[in-house]
């Protein structure tokens, strides 16, 4: 009997070691995140198709934009913002790479509007090319969580009809945050897939060649050691992938225009 207890008691201590292991890690890791002054540009992007193909279905009937016959007609919503501690200037954009949004073949910008900015001295405005491939992005100067709402309206079909770009010196390219695509969905999956069946198949091996008496231990410590490695490993990319998600509610929420829909 004293031998199961100082078992248990190992068992026990085992996993506190390795939760707090484990949460100081996490926890640096977060206060390092925020204590880095960096500059990210970030958007997120939501998109309504108006008009699809020949919805109407009526010979004779064209659709018609601005006196242009067009197929499709769809309007996506851009939140455009830094989402680092330090500022972007106009300077700070690279000459060869501005800040833009393009248009992806078959598809043409009709238009392309500033709704809002949440801080207006930033002079944050969007400017129409001539021939519909591409709206440039300029500003003063952005601030930590400034920006502003742009809306195009295009011949797309989908948020994937348009794409943000550019860069800016001291920082990766514009970050597209609240969408995650679907290769890198079926890669997590797999992921986690591969990690709880790994858990599963040392607990039926465990199951299999640990005898009766053993059982009574609740778990051999190499088990729950494996188990609390696949937890933390899935809490880790459920967090992780949850972050893009609250980043774009975050900025919503800066915005009238949004905090105004149902």
């Amino acid at each position: 009997m004293a031998s199961t207890f100082a078992d248990a008691l190992g068992v026990a201590g085992l996993i506190i070691g390795f939760l707090s292991m484990a949460m100081s890690v996490l926890v640096s890791y977060f206060f390092y995140r925020k204590s880095l002054r960096e500059r990210r540009p970030m958007y997120s992007v939501d998109t309504y198709s108006l008009i699809r193909g020949n919805t109407l279905g009526i010979p004779g009937v064209d659709v018609l934009y601005k006196g242009d016959k067009i197929e499709n007609l769809s309007v996506s919503d851009f939140v455009f913002w830094n989402d680092g501690k330090q500022t972007i200037t106009s300077a700070d954009v690279r000459e060869f790479d501005p800040l833009r949004i393009e248009a992806t073949e078959q598809t043409t910008i009709l238009d392309a509007t500033l709704l809002e900015a949440n801080y207006p001295p930033n002079q944050l405005s969007i400017h129409l090319n001539p021939d519909g491939s591409k709206a440039a992005i300029e500003f003063v100067d952005l601030d930590y969580l400034q920006g502003g709402v742009i809306r195009v309206v295009h011949t797309g079909i989908s948020h994937s009809s348009l794409i943000m770009r550019g860069s800016v010196h001291g920082a990766r390219e514009v970050e597209l945050v609240g969408i995650v695509p679907t290769r890198r969905r079926w890669a997590e999956t797999s992921y986690r897939l591969v990690i709880a069946s790994s858990c599963a198949m040392v607990v039926v091996i465990e199951s299999r060649y640990v005898n009766i008496a053993d059982k009574l231990k609740f778990v051999s410590i190499f088990g729950i050691s494996v188990f609390i490695v696949t937890f933390v490993i899935l809490a880790f990319l459920t967090w992780w992938n949850g972050r893009s998600i609250s980043k774009r509610e975050r900025m919503r929420r800066e915005f009238k225009i949004f905090r105004q829909r149902p």
